[in-house]
């Protein structure tokens, strides 16, 4: 019986091995798979990281030409913007002496204008009082004519004066 016992015993310890053997190919295989799923996951993972690196790099060098290019439209934006200004500075200062040049002179018409028409009035008004100065002395002799008065009295006559001696008069 001990044979029988020692030959079971070492089916047994054959199959075990064999069972053993089994399931240590099957954990090896499937740490393997484990092992390769989870460098797949790993590579994935890698790659999209990546994928976004080289994709953000890209982005990142188009903001800069764009920001570039902004810039630069800008500056050249301002230039030109400088330039009008100073043009229109220019053509204001222009603009303003000729203005108050052209101001001066009319002001001198004006004024010599003015002047002018003043002048006339007043020539115009002597010629006003000189005109009434001429009727209120006449009106004024004819009333002493009338009412014989002054120079015009009418008692008296005077004789007339002698002409004067020289040569006479041819008729």
């Amino acid at each position: 019986k001990l044979d029988e016992d020692v030959a079971h015993c070492k089916d047994q310890l054959q199959e075990l091995k064999a069972r053993t053997g089994l399931l240590n190919k099957y954990i090896k295989k499937q740490s393997d798979v484990k092992v390769q799923c989870s460098q797949r996951q790993q590579q994935n993972k890698e790659s999209d990281l990546y994928n976004e690196r080289e994709r953000l790099k890209q982005e990142l060098a188009e903001e800069k030409r764009a920001h570039a290019e902004i810039e630069n439209y800008l500056k050249k934006h301002i230039e030109d913007l400088d330039g009008k200004v100073e043009y229109w500075m220019s053509k204001y200062e222009e603009d303003l002496e000729m203005k108050t040049i052209e101001y001066k002179e009319r002001e001198e018409v004006v004024i010599e204008h003015r002047a002018m028409k003043e002048r006339q009035r007043i020539k115009e008004q002597e010629k006003k009082e000189n005109t009434t100065a001429t009727k209120i002395q006449a009106w004024w002799r004819g009333m002493m004519v009338r009412k014989g008065l002054g120079p015009f009295k009418k008692g008296s006559k005077k004789k007339g004066k002698k002409g004067k001696k020289g040569k006479s008069k041819k008729k």
